[in-house]
């Protein structure tokens, strides 16, 4: 995705179990996005990438991640947050079923 629009976009015409979002996206930033993204698809897993330390972020927002990821993203960590979203998707289909 090119802009946080382009990943708002694609949150409205799917349906994702992972959706992954950096702070700083062109356009809307990956922050703002967050918050429209997390009232569409409150049971994905959304993990917020940041670059730099000493960033500060609005607790309002960043705390609507379920997970912060300071880059570089190693392929072992993109690989745990399929592993959880693929837990969460199935654990919440079971609970379905109970009903």
């Amino acid at each position: 995705m090119s802009s946080g629009e382009d990943a708002v976009g694609k949150v409205i015409q799917n349906d994702y179990d992972l959706i992954t979002l950096d702070i700083y996206m062109a356009g809307i930033s990956g922050l703002a996005a967050l918050a429209v993204i997390r009232n569409m698809r409150p049971h994905a897993l959304i993990a917020l990438i940041f670059g730099r330390f000493e960033e500060v972020l609005p607790t309002d927002v960043a705390y609507t991640a379920d997970v912060m990821i300071r880059k570089p993203v190693s392929v072992s960590t993109i690989r745990g947050l399929v592993d959880a979203a693929f837990q969460i998707r199935n654990a919440l289909k079971s609970a379905a079923e109970l009903g």
